[in-house]
């Protein structure tokens, strides 16, 4: 493996060797015993060694959670005294740069995302923090009396495992920004840096009960949670099969609103009139490789016009030679290891369905050698429409390149898929870039974004199909975690 651990990260292993985190439940602003009495074991999937062992969850320890964040939202002025909530958020951000290598470390231990990534995920936590915070003031600027916007009560928060802390954290503040209480139920794969997130909170003068913290498995903890009668909106961040449980599960509970984001697959479409193909390539390696393709969004397809399609994948080919696996908490390293061995199995499996099928491999293709979760940047030509990889998402460092014969055609093939995430588009003519822009059936829509389109934190956007359902993005997030309620007041002469 290349470029050893920092000396920073050494500290802070050899700290948390002395000291590991503490994974019972985190209710009423203290960690409790767990009613189960079963355990999991933590994995390093860089190692395939255990790093610690967290309860299995049970029941009852959703229940006590709810309970004390119903009191903190009843009993406490959370829910009422803006001042207080921005306070204590902004004290949440200056502590969490505080343990910003603490954090990192803990989610690249349990999760294999390189350490720059999990660093730079602190820093773009504590941004959106300080960012939610000025945004507070515009949520009610679309409300006319005697409407008025409020908390929901307790929100069920279930957060994925793929980013650990950014997720937990971007999930959850929103919610309470506005006033609400939160319990949150992180993947049983990556539990340490919520909880870490949880004692941070009560050390900034959140509340006790405000932020509860349940760890364990999902169809034991996560099923409580979302069935629960008091919960007063879910949000979750997962798979689609992960969705659909909840939804279920919510739909026989206390039928709770359910806010979604979940899979993606994500199109590059490559129009005739293509700009630089060296920006494009560099572009689409990025997008697809990065985390090693763990990522909801990433641009998974490649649908390139039929007369840049050799020379792209071509150069595609030579940025793959460059990302070599390595130690995930080391600087500098661009290839870690996928999450788990069940995840390892799944995406070779896929690769070996679609190659099978007919679509060719031109690089990677096999899992890299042992101890170590490691599956190298791969990149499969002539996938069919039809197959698996084309309309599925595979979550791993695998591109399917599919020619196409014209920019519609491009588009038709694009949104060929129950999905509908993020989709990007390249080209040079501005009839073909308004076409792609139009056309693309997306959340998020790009057309050349090493152009750097402009941006505003108050938009947001809604999934399409398969990839989830509700709002995500700036004040959309944060009027979504209230209500809309009349309030008349009559007063007496």
């Amino acid at each position: 493996m290349t470029n050893p651990p920092t000396t920073e990260t050494d500290d802070v292993r050899q700290a948390l060797a002395a000291a590991p985190p503490d994974l019972t439940p985190y209710i009423d602003g203290d960690h409790v015993p767990s009613r189960s009495s079963e355990e999991l074991a933590s994995v390093n999937p860089a190692t395939e060694t255990t790093l610690w062992h967290l309860p299995a969850g049970h029941p009852e320890d959703v229940d006590a959670a709810v309970a004390s964040a119903l009191g903190a939202f009843h009993d406490t002025h959370w829910a009422h005294d803006r001042d207080l909530r921005v306070s204590c958020l902004l004290e949440l951000a200056t502590l969490i740069e505080d343990y910003a290598d603490r954090i990192a470390l803990l989610d690249t231990l349990e999760i294999g995302i390189p350490i720059d990534v999990t660093r730079a995920d602190v820093a773009l936590a504590t941004a959106f923090i300080r960012d939610t915070v000025a945004m507070l003031p515009a949520v009610d600027d679309d409300v006319f009396a005697p409407a008025r916007r409020v908390p929901r009560g307790v929100i069920a928060v279930v957060a994925p495992w793929n980013f650990p802390f950014f997720v937990a954290l971007t999930k959850t503040v929103p919610c309470l920004a506005v006033g609400n209480t939160v319990v949150l139920k992180p993947s049983e794969l990556a539990s340490a840096s919520a909880n870490l997130l949880a004692e941070l909170a009560t050390q900034a003068g959140v509340p006790d009960g405000v932020l509860n913290v349940v760890v364990g498995l999902g169809n034991v903890v996560g099923d409580a949670l979302v069935r629960h009668r008091d919960i007063g909106q879910v949000n979750l961040t997962g798979s689609v099969t992960t969705g659909r449980a909840v939804l279920a599960g919510a739909a026989a509970g206390g039928l709770a609103p359910v806010l979604t984001e979940l899979g993606g697959k994500s199109a590059h479409v490559v129009g005739e009139h293509a700009p630089d193909l060296d920006v494009v390539a560099d572009a689409v390696a990025a997008d697809i490789f990065w985390c090693a393709g763990q990522v909801c969004s990433s641009g998974s397809r490649l649908i390139v016009h039929e007369r840049h399609h050799d020379e792209l994948v071509d150069l595609l080919v030579s940025r793959v030679a460059s990302w070599t696996p390595g130690d995930p908490t080391g600087t500098g390293v661009q290839a870690g290891p996928l999450g788990s061995e069940q995840h390892l199995r799944r995406v070779e499996v896929m690769v070996d369905a679609a190659s099978s099928a007919g679509a060719r491999i031109v690089t990677g293709g096999a899992p890299g050698p042992r101890p170590g979760f490691y599956y190298p940047p791969t990149i499969v030509i002539d996938v069919e429409p039809d197959l698996e990889l084309f309309t599925e998402e595979v979550f791993g460092p695998v591109l399917a390149v599919t020619r196409c014969t014209s920019t519609a055609h491009g588009i038709e093939l694009a949104n060929a898929t129950s999905y509908g995430l993020v989709a990007t588009g390249w080209s040079t003519d501005d009839a073909e870039i308004d076409r792609l822009a139009d056309c693309l059936r997306a959340a998020w829509v790009t057309v050349n974004p090493h152009l750097d389109p402009p941006s505003d934190p108050r938009a947001g956007a809604e999934s399409v199909g398969w990839s989830g359902s509700g709002v995500e993005g700036g004040l959309p997030t944060l009027r979504a975690a209230t209500r809309m309620s009349v309030v008349a007041v009559g007063r007496p002469d």
